[in-house]
């Protein structure tokens, strides 16, 4: 499965994918995919913030805007920051499976949205104290509490991305595509409830990744760099 994806390259990274203990020099098989929001509005700044060096040191391979016209300086609404066989400085303090350090054999994917927001009347604020902004869409009430809702550009890509990534690393199945929240629990929300995964395991489904993957090949390195 081809994707012609602009590659934005971060400096945050780490060369391949060996521990930095392992003397043996032995790589890390990547099997799980993360799910993050941004916690941030504009595309186009959530890009350059991690791509740059930043105070977190925070990267990930992949960063989707809410339509593909989200990006003044990047029309299409996706790049990608991290080679497949680097790792991205994703996930934190993280565990899956009894496996700590979840950076060293994931894929992270960062998707535009502010997750929770505060509601006073009629007025939403961010997390940041910044107001909604009304041309997003409605927000909506999950949990007890209001959050942005993803896109249909954020589902459809999402799925696109992780069916390349699952031809790439044949470990990953689709039960090994979870969020944030799921391998630091107690400690992040994201993707948060809005998030319906349902929808978009359906959307992968579809591809045709779930049940053998698509016949065309990814390149292991850049999922179709332009």
């Amino acid at each position: 499965m081809e994707m012609n994806i602009p590659f934005v390259p971060s400096v945050n990274f780490r060369k391949g994918r060996t521990q930095p203990h392992n003397r043996g020099g032995k790589a890390t098989p990547c099997t799980l995919i993360v799910v993050h929001y941004t916690a941030g509005g504009d595309f186009d700044a959530t890009v350059d913030f991690l791509a740059k060096k930043n105070p977190a040191s925070a990267s990930a391979h992949f960063v989707a805007a809410r339509s593909p016209d989200d990006g003044q300086k990047r029309p299409g609404g996706v790049v990608q920051l991290v080679d497949l066989d680097d790792v991205a400085f994703h996930a934190g303090e993280s565990a899956w499976d009894g496996q700590r350090g979840v950076n060293a054999f994931s894929v992270g994917i960062e998707i535009c949205n502010w997750g929770p927001l505060n509601q006073d009347g009629n007025i939403f604020t961010t997390w940041a104290g910044a107001v909604y902004p009304a041309h997003l869409a409605e927000p909506v009430f999950l949990g007890g509490r209001c959050w942005e809702p993803f896109t249909d550009f954020q589902y459809e890509t999402a799925a696109r991305i992780c069916a390349a990534i699952m031809e790439t690393f044949p470990d990953i199945t689709p039960d090994r595509i979870v969020g944030h929240c799921d391998v630091a629990s107690g400690r992040k929300l994201d993707p948060g409830p809005a998030w319906d995964w349902e929808r978009f395991r359906e959307l992968l489904s579809s591809t045709g990744a779930a049940q053998g993957r698509a016949e065309a090949a990814v390149d292991r390195k850049e999922v179709g760099h332009e």
